[in-house]
């Protein structure tokens, strides 16, 4: 079966320099079909009528010979992946000192075949690579009958021993496969079933004694149960068995600098489940183990993970204390990682959960593409360079920004309940942008502009006095209100 386009797709920009280096060390030739077919197949779509097309350029309809010239591209281009990523990896490099005691072997150099597949074993051992190392000790083992030099016996021990732990992950892999082909493939699964499943298999394995003689055994199941009770939404569950997986993982020393992003993650999970479970005091005081396990290792990861700790900071609040987790935001709008996020004001809106915000999230756009339009970005980069709607562009953004930002300020503080005439004035200050946007379209620009920013003028002034009308009301989250505009 021939791959040889799918292949191409796959292809990186180094694996093609690779294999287009590859293809000059045999034949220098510019006109190569092979390499005509490769550029053609990246350049082109790869159906029917394309390919016919190649064919009767180079081959006059022999369509045998270019059956032949797939093959054969195909063949060198495994040849190159092989060759490029053979030591990209642990486990390949593994693979390959295997490969090259069974090479030595076929030649009758049996001590160099002994010493490559020892050294073969050794990194299996190191990286925990169980089946890798059966294969290998099944080569050591029969070594011996092409030559007593060898003696079998501690060979056969280790491999009995290495698998026990090979039915140990079978066992594991088993019930993982099962479960999660069933949370895919049937929408009415019972979850019922699965929690059965779980507390029967798996958790019986995870106290196995070989189990635990395995750091990546041990964080392969973390993983695979993990995810399977988060697709299950099987919070419950899911925060019994992280605490018990944290606690003792690090009992047992097994979160180190090369494991410190699986415990950033379990901790994030941990935080979320026990949200989900309505134990928002346990939930924040996870958060802040998350915010001290981010310093650790010289703030490894400090960057990656700021978003979900404030994350964690805000869903806990938004359900205990809103102003404070509005005051979280205001934070993390100051954060420079954070707003280097594309979704960081959906983030927000989206944890909140308050229309309030989502006024807000428009306001702020408005703000932005008004600034961009004045500095001739949009005209640039998001307009295409059309200067009709960049001239509409700067009467409709100001005029929403000035609407949208005095929606949020009264449903954030809540206008219509502590003072309706105060809510009444920002549908009356609306109008003026409306109407400045209507007669913009008749080609009156110049009084539209004039328009806009009169009433913006007074837009400021109400937006500055209303707060503090509403906090002499009671409204104490008013408060944070006044001063987030104040620097604003």
């Amino acid at each position: 079966m021939n791959h040889v386009y799918k292949i191409i797709e796959t292809l990186s920009k180094e694996e093609c320099r690779n294999f287009k280096i590859l293809l000059k060390r045999t034949n220098n030739n510019e006109q190569r079909k092979d390499v005509a077919l490769f550029d053609y197949v990246r350049k082109n779509d790869t159906n029917a009528l394309e390919e016919a097309v190649f064919v009767k350029k180079y081959y006059n309809k022999d369509k045998n010979a270019f059956y032949r010239l797939k093959n054969r591209l195909q063949h060198d281009m495994n040849k190159s992946l092989l060759f490029f990523h053979h030591n990209s990896d642990d486990y390949l490099t593994t693979i390959n000192y295997f490969l090259l005691a069974k090479i030595f072997n076929k030649k009758a150099s049996f001590q160099l075949t002994f010493e490559y597949l020892l050294e073969a074993e050794k990194r299996a051992i190191k990286n925990e690579f169980f089946d890798l190392l059966d294969i290998v000790y099944n080569d050591l083992i029969n070594l011996s009958i092409e030559t007593v030099k060898f003696n079998p016996s501690p060979f056969i021990e280790k491999r009995k021993g290495n698998r026990i732990l090979l039915n140990t992950i079978q066992q594991i892999d088993d019930v993982l496969a099962t479960l999660t082909y069933k949370i895919k493939t049937t929408q009415n699964y019972d979850s019922n079933e699965s929690t059965k499943m779980l507390e029967d298999g798996l958790y019986a394995l995870v106290e196995d004694k070989e189990l635990k003689k395995s750091k990546q055994l041990q964080f392969k199941v973390y993983h695979s149960l993990s995810k399977i009770l988060l697709q299950q939404h099987n919070f419950v569950l899911l925060e019994t068995y992280l605490k018990k997986t944290y606690h003792q993982f690090i009992k047992d020393k097994l979160f180190t600098k090369s494991t410190h992003e699986t415990k950033l993650q379990m901790i994030t999970y941990l935080v979320n489940s026990l949200f989900k479970n309505e134990k928002i005091e346990e939930s924040l005081q996870y958060t802040e183990k998350l915010h001290q396990a981010m310093r650790e290792f010289n703030n490894l990861f400090y960057n990656k993970y700021l978003f979900y700790y404030y994350n964690s900071l805000v869903i806990n609040y938004q359900a205990t204390d809103k102003p404070k987790a509005i005051a979280i935001l205001e934070e993390a709008k100051s954060n420079k990682e954070i707003q280097a996020l594309p979704i960081y004001n959906l983030f927000i809106y989206f944890s909140v959960r308050d229309k309030s915000y989502l006024y807000y999230v428009v306001y702020i756009i408005c703000i932005l593409l008004t600034q961009t339009s004045l500095q001739g970005y949009t005209f640039q980069y998001l307009w295409f360079n059309n200067p009709l709607i960049t001239k509409y562009s700067l009467i409709v953004l100001p005029s929403l920004s000035g609407i949208t930002g005095m929606f949020f300020m009264n449903v954030f503080l809540k206008t219509k309940e502590y003072y309706k005439k105060l809510n009444a004035i920002a549908t009356v200050l609306a109008f003026p942008y409306l109407f400045s946007i209507v007669i913009s379209l008749f080609d009156a620009f110049d009084l539209s502009q004039i328009i806009i920013q009169l009433n913006s003028g007074i837009v400021f002034l109400y937006m500055l006095i209303t707060p503090i009308i509403i906090y002499k009301k009671g409204f104490q989250p008013a408060k944070y209100f006044i001063v987030a505009w104040s620097v604003f």
